[in-house]
């Protein structure tokens, strides 16, 4: 059975999602299921308090996110939220069907916030499509040979050497 029959199957689907939080010291696997789960040779274990919010699209940051729930005790928590932070984390959740075997990848995007309230820590993230749409583009001439204006410093073409002098013998409408 493949992972679309699993999805659509009201009696065969058991999906289970998988968070993957990689960090540039370390990485932090979890799943929403109640037991441990191996996918892809790595361990993903259950975390308290561990959900997510829905999915929003966009074209920026603010519009297309996600935000993340677990315990402010966990590690991940700890090492990002309570401490001086790393300098990056990015979350790649999994929906993984325990019927077939198979998985997608309903999420991959960066953190932009973490925050503790309480016992939850709370972990905001963009969309990467949102943050590529938001890039700034440098406004650029750009030509088929040079990109350079034309007898600039750095075209490096004499006007001197392409001037030519002459004199106009008649007029006659557009023609010349």
């Amino acid at each position: 059975m493949a992972y679309l029959d699993d999805e659509r199957s009201a009696s065969d689907g058991a999906p289970v999602e998988l968070y993957e939080f990689t960090g540039a010291v370390a990485t932090y696997r979890y799943t929403s299921g109640p037991a441990s789960v191996v996918y892809a040779g790595n361990t993903y274990t259950p975390a308290a308090g561990l959900e997510r919010g829905g999915i929003s699209h966009g074209t920026d940051n603010a519009s297309a996110g996600l935000e993340v729930r677990i315990a402010s005790s966990s590690p991940l928590a700890q090492a990002y939220a309570v401490a001086t932070p790393p300098t990056s984390l990015r979350l790649r959740i999994y929906r993984l069907q325990a019927v077939s075997g198979e998985a997608v990848t309903v999420w991959h995007a960066d953190a932009v916030s973490i925050s503790v309230r309480g016992a939850i820590a709370t972990i905001r993230t963009s969309s990467l499509v949102g943050q590529a749409l938001e890039t700034q583009v440098p406004a650029a001439a750009v030509q088929t040979m040079c990109n350079h204006r034309l007898y600039s410093a750095q075209c490096g073409v004499d006007r001197a050497t392409y001037a030519h002098t002459t004199s106009v013998s008649s007029a006659s409408g557009l023609g010349v």
